[in-house]
């Protein structure tokens, strides 16, 4: 069982490092959108940038897609700002800003941690620490049980039956 909850664990980390690495991007999704045709970039940098920044930020509708694979109009919307903002002169992290400023915490992939996201920070370690408890309360409890030794009667009963078998 300690070898399980250890394996439960180095798999959560591995995870979680995996995500880090990719930049919370799936590895399915495409280099270019759809959606982005019609913007016209002054250099490969930029629109690299774009498309970066695009891909961090989510979509307040569909709330699991980014901004640069939804459809919805308020995805379109964005995407039209960021445009807009990285024309203007912008960095990345001033537009996150302004994204966030607008639409809240929930249209970045990270949010950061505060009172108000406490509970998305905190949520998934209080439920792997109710686990491991409840999982050492189990084995403990077994651990208890004593088991008592067969009387003689059973013993003779035992020894039939594995005779007969």
């Amino acid at each position: 069982m300690k070898q399980f909850m250890i394996l439960v664990w180095l798999s959560c980390v591995a995870m979680a490092w995996a995500v880090e690495q990719t930049g919370s991007q799936s590895p399915l999704a495409s280099q270019t959108s759809i959606f982005e045709f019609h913007f016209e970039f002054a250099n490969d940098e930029e629109r690299l940038r774009y498309q970066q920044l695009t891909r961090q930020l989510r979509c307040p509708k569909c709330q699991n897609n980014n901004v640069s694979d939804s459809d919805a109009p308020i995805a379109r919307d964005i995407r039209q700002r960021v445009y807009q903002l990285l024309n203007q002169g912008f960095s990345d992290e001033q537009i996150v800003e302004h994204m966030i400023a607008r639409y809240g915490d929930f249209v970045t992939y990270r949010p950061p941690f505060g009172w108000r996201t406490a509970i998305i920070w905190l949520l998934p370690m209080a439920l792997v620490l109710l686990a491991a408890w409840s999982a050492w309360r189990v084995i403990k409890s077994r651990a208890k049980q004593q088991v008592k030794p067969l009387n003689q009667a059973e013993k003779a009963k035992l020894s039939a039956w594995l005779e007969a078998n």
